[in-house]
């Protein structure tokens, strides 16, 4: 019976030591994401991001064009909005939500209908 025990707690020390060395198995979170979107007249620089699930993000919209722009992204928990005049930057943060594609665009009256528009890709 001892003999079983021990190899009983060996295997299980082990097992303990493979997970701690591949990190648990628990899946750590995403590192943080920051990017520079331009606003220009009338368009993003650039129109795609793709960030993980659960990452900390950060955009700072920089713009760079003659007219005020927004960066609105809407989520699930809501919409996350920088807004800037000529000239200025604004970052706003969140976290990224669960995998999928949303929707950003600028809410600047008729910016939007000009193809001021881009996509939030959230993979897993």
């Amino acid at each position: 019976m001892s003999r079983r025990l021990f190899f009983t707690f060996l295997l299980l020390a082990l097992v303990a030591s493979f997970m701690a060395a591949c990190g648990g198995g628990g899946g750590s979170k995403p590192q943080p994401v920051s990017f520079t979107v331009l606003a220009k007249d009338i368009k993003f620089e650039p129109t795609e991001w793709k960030v993980k699930t659960g990452a900390e993000v950060t955009v700072t919209l920089k713009n760079e064009g003659a007219l005020e722009h927004d960066w609105v992204v809407k989520l699930p928990s809501g919409e996350k909005m920088a807004h800037t005049k000529p000239g200025e930057s604004e970052a706003v943060k969140f976290t990224a939500p669960a995998p999928g594609t949303y929707e950003v665009m600028c809410n600047i009256l008729g910016h939007k209908e000009a193809g001021m528009v881009g996509k939030l890709i959230v993979e897993p």
